[in-house]
């Protein structure tokens, strides 16, 4: 079992997450600035 891939592989998917929530809030923001 390579362990080293294993946690390479959680990471990318955690940044992934992360860039996603970040990509979904300043679309909230846009809209949020858009509607006032």
């Amino acid at each position: 079992m390579n362990t080293h891939y294993f946690t390479a592989d959680k990471e990318k998917i955690q940044v992934r997450n992360i860039f996603f929530l970040l990509q979904f809030f300043y679309e909230c923001l846009g809209c949020y600035s858009f509607s006032i």
